[in-house]
């Protein structure tokens, strides 16, 4: 066999999208994975947020305790989670958070950390992972349309793809 046939033949199998979300959580050297939802906690998005294929959720972290000791005055943005999507891991960057008028400026507030957070180098392979970001409201709905805050924040959801706030999320 020649060597060109060889390396065609031996080439690595591409790594599992539960091997690219592991590796990129590993490489930041602070966050700790855990199986499945296990991150979330109870009043804190545990039963609002689901998968739909629970087979396709390969971890969760959370962000905001694994990153309080060095951010311990931020507002730190709540849990990651993964989910396999053909064969790739997309991050799911969740917030729990009540969706009061009076909050919208602090989800803005913790969204930019979490943006901050990504662009410091331990975090590039997570910031190269396909990413989405979802509010999950922690109790009722209550931001009137006709305020400043709901304009801001319908005017953001796009350009921030940011999704919410919502009762519960299925991730895809």
């Amino acid at each position: 066999m020649t060597q060109d046939r060889r390396s065609r033949s031996e080439k690595r199998p591409q790594p599992t999208a539960e091997d690219q979300f592991r590796d990129a959580i590993a490489a930041t050297k602070r966050l700790k994975l855990r199986a499945g939802l296990q991150a979330l906690k109870d009043g804190e998005g545990k039963g609002q947020i689901s998968g739909k294929d629970p087979r396709s959720i390969v971890g969760s972290v959370a962000i905001d305790d694994d990153c309080r000791p060095i951010y311990p005055n931020d507002c730190r943005w709540d849990d990651v989670i993964g989910y396999a999507r053909a064969g790739r891991a997309v991050a799911h960057f969740v917030e729990v958070h009540s969706a009061e008028t009076s909050e919208v400026s602090k989800i803005f507030e913790k969204l930019t950390w979490l943006n901050d957070y990504l662009q410091k180098a331990p975090q590039s392979k997570l910031a190269a992972l396909p990413r989405k970001y979802h509010w999950v409201a922690s109790g009722r709905i209550n931001i009137p349309a006709h305020t400043p805050q709901f304009k801001r924040l319908n005017a953001s959801r796009h350009k921030l793809d940011l999704h919410g706030p919502v009762k519960s999320v299925e991730l895809t």
